[in-house]
């Protein structure tokens, strides 16, 4: 199969991600890794019939769709999201396609004596979901 370089069709903030890519398209879907905070209600029932609840917090890092506004966590301390708005200078989904009938099976991987295939075909060729190999491993600061 051969596919053309698409990565130089990428917006210019995601293009020092991923210089080189070969394929038929490309897309992509922008998370921000940030804390979490998860409320538990733990109650038991008391000697005079009532009830005693408490509750409990954890907190946890995780990648996510959308901003967590940490000002609303019960222990904000050491739990601090910051600003977490997407840049502005960046769609947070989107997608690159090769140009029609640029990607070609062929014997030897070549453009050359092959069969160009068009998009209805190249709709039935596996894709790979490229995920946690480009998200980086930062927490968020503190």
């Amino acid at each position: 199969l051969y596919a053309p370089d698409i990565a130089g069709e990428l917006p210019d903030t995601l293009s020092p991600f991923l210089s080189h890519f070969s394929g038929a398209s490309l897309s992509w879907t922008m998370e921000i890794y940030q804390w979490t905070e998860d409320e538990n209600d733990e109650c038991h029932k008391t000697n005079s019939g009532g009830k005693s609840c408490r509750k409990t917090y954890t907190y946890d890092t995780d990648w996510s769709f959308a901003p967590v506004d940490s000002s609303n966590f019960a222990h904000q301390q050491n739990h601090d999201n910051g600003n977490t708005d997407f840049p502005h200078n960046i769609q947070s989904t989107g997608s690159v396609d090769a140009p029609p009938l640029s990607v070609v099976m062929s014997q030897h991987g070549t453009p050359d004596g092959g069969f160009v295939l068009d998009s209805n075909l190249l709709s039935y060729l596996p894709t790979e979901n490229l995920g946690n190999r480009l998200k980086s491993s930062a927490p968020p600061s503190n």
